[in-house]
């Protein structure tokens, strides 16, 4: 199933349901089939739909734009083709930062879809050199922006049991930055591959081995001489620059939806910055899954799902 955004071509994952829709957004250097084993658990409960981010797995390779605003466009796209009326969105690392943005700049995504048109002109080893994974919007255009002036525009702070109808699940993924060397040690980490990989087993074995090294492994394609990438090195990198300039907790500020956000007791998200985005967004819930690291959907596929259920329970309860 393919969807078009900007001319960019994204492939999707429509893996069934019946129920509200679900989004998954996987992380950077990722892909659509990570999600395979939480997408069966949200079956048949909610409609879930994956795609690979553009410059990943199967979408088109080598996009021309890998700004934040425009994997902000793909998520409208995504939503808008496929009928996805207000879905839940749940994003992990690189993609929990699109999540959050998305979230920011389509308070109730379902009115922003419309008619579908431009809106706006990894394993541990990753996890290790994505200390403030976040991608920059500053280039998106908010529907709720004011006219220019020269006082500092202030959001009221919407009341977290109030829904837009519209949930955001954010997976060891938050508004921190900036990192001034994050594209270099995404080049750096992504230049370490022994590429070619011998086998599969040499693959999951340097990505960590158990579930997230078979994953990552089982993203790699076929060739002659062995398994390669399907990402680009430098479009990975051109990802992650706008990461390198600035934080985005003034998007976090402007989210109006209820929150959660799920840490791996053994990942890489700081507790500080988990309980910061509680002040800023009294509500949010905030769980630990215990033996999981950066890749809890991974690690803990079932805690990931029983964390979610219980989230949108609460909000279907409230």
């Amino acid at each position: 199933m393919t969807v078009i955004s900007d001319g960019v071509r994204l492939a999707c994952t429509d893996y069934g349901g019946a129920g509200r829709p679900v989004l998954l957004l996987h992380g950077l250097a990722g892909h659509t089939a990570e999600w395979d084993s939480l997408a069966r658990l949200l079956l048949p409960a909610h409609r879930v739909v994956a795609y690979d981010a553009r410059g990943h797995g199967a979408s088109d390779r080598h996009p021309t734009d890998v700004s934040r605003a425009a994997h902000v466009r793909d998520v409208v796209a995504v939503a808008g083709q496929l009928a996805l009326d207000r879905p839940v969105l749940v994003g992990q690392s690189f993609g929990g930062l699109t999540a959050l943005l998305a979230a920011a700049a389509h308070p109730d995504l379902a009115e922003a879809l419309g008619p579908v048109r431009p809106i706006f002109a990894g394993p541990r080893r990753l996890a290790r050199h994505l200390a403030a994974l976040s991608e920059s919007s500053k280039y998106v255009q908010y529907e709720d922006d004011p006219p220019p002036c020269d006082v500092p525009h202030q959001t009221p702070r919407a009341d977290p049991r109030r829904s837009t109808g519209q949930d955001l699940v954010l997976v060891e993924a938050g508004p921190r930055g900036p990192d001034p060397e994050l594209p270099a040690k995404i080049g750096a980490w992504l230049d370490s591959w022994p590429v070619p990989f011998a086998s599969a087993d040499a693959a999951t074995e340097f990505f960590g081995g158990g579930p997230a090294g078979r994953a990552w492994a089982a993203g790699l394609a076929e060739h002659p001489d062995g398994l390669r990438p399907r990402v680009d090195r430098d479009v990975m990198v051109a990802c992650v620059a706008e990461n390198a300039e600035r934080s985005f907790w003034t998007e976090w500020d402007r989210v109006r939806c209820p929150a959660l956000v799920v840490r791996g007791d053994a990942g890489w998200m700081p507790e500080t910055e988990a309980d910061e985005m509680r002040v800023r967004h009294p509500g949010t819930d905030v769980r630990v899954v215990p033996a999981a690291g950066h890749d809890v959907h991974l690690d803990q596929p079932q805690a990931l799902h029983d964390a979610i259920t219980e989230f949108l329970g609460q909000r279907n309860a409230g």
